[in-house]
């Protein structure tokens, strides 16, 4: 029997403006301009990347800069000098997450902020700029239930967590726009203020990418985004479980 359907949390909180100002209306050349970033809700990405500002110049990308963010929220540098005429030409701007070494020098395919240039060279960024994910998940939503299809016991619902509808056959239960090459979806449920992933997926009618989980039990999973945590694991009873957009590249585990 499946039991206790609830209802996931999917959510992104990003805000981020762009200008580029400079007092000299006839710039002789090679001359720079300052570009300003403000921004509020980016994450740490860690030791291993980056973020790029790259600015749309004749169609083309041109790197504008490299910046890191601490675990407090603080970016390492806000202003960055860029060429006077790229930033006369540029049409649009796109925020990237790049490796921090060994980088191709084109984007990568991790795209998590757009925006056009206006007149003055401003730009209100956001993620569902065509150039970015596409979609600010607006739409997006679902249930989950507390259940374990790999155990045979008939009393350890509360270790498993599945994005799948009962009623339906059972069928998905998440309603989430497609991702842009880059991004995956992942799940995670955070039982006593620990997170622990579910797996990743580009699709909810489909497995995720460890099926039951590593502490699954010996029974088959169902073709669905879910986790059986049958040994390892506290009380799934006390969770709140989230499906969040991320980077195919990130290698984050369970904790």
């Amino acid at each position: 029997m499946w039991r206790r359907t609830r209802h996931p949390v999917l959510a992104i909180a990003l805000a981020f403006l762009i200008g580029c100002s400079d007092d000299n209306d006839d710039p002789a050349p090679g001359e720079t301009v300052t570009m300003r970033l403000s921004f509020a809700g980016l994450e740490d990405v860690g030791p291993d990347f980056v973020y790029e500002n790259w600015l749309i110049v004749g169609g083309a990308p041109v790197s504008a800069g490299r910046f890191s963010v601490s675990a407090a929220g603080t970016p390492s540098a806000t202003t960055f000098e860029i060429d006077q005429d790229d930033a006369d030409r540029a049409t649009a701007y796109v925020l990237t997450i790049e490796p921090a070494v060994g980088d191709d020098p084109a984007p990568s395919d991790v795209h998590l902020l757009g925006g056009d240039l206006n007149t003055v060279g401003a730009a209100r960024l956001t993620v569902d700029h065509a150039a970015a994910l596409g979609t600010d998940f607006a739409s997006a939503g679902g249930s989950y239930i507390l259940e374990t299809p790999t155990s045979a016991a008939a009393d350890d619902y509360f270790r498993g967590v599945w994005f799948l509808d009962p009623a339906a056959g059972p069928g998905p239960s998440l309603d989430l726009p497609p991702l842009p090459a880059g991004w995956v979806y992942e799940g995670w449920s955070v039982v006593d203020g620990v997170p622990y992933s579910t797996g990743k997926f580009v699709s909810a009618a489909g497995d995720d990418s460890d099926f039951g989980g590593d502490s699954a039990g010996p029974m088959p999973s169902p073709p669905f985004p879910g986790q059986d945590f049958v040994s390892g694991t506290g009380s799934m009873d006390r969770t709140k479980s989230v499906a969040s957009a991320a980077t195919a590249a990130s290698t984050r585990k369970a904790a």
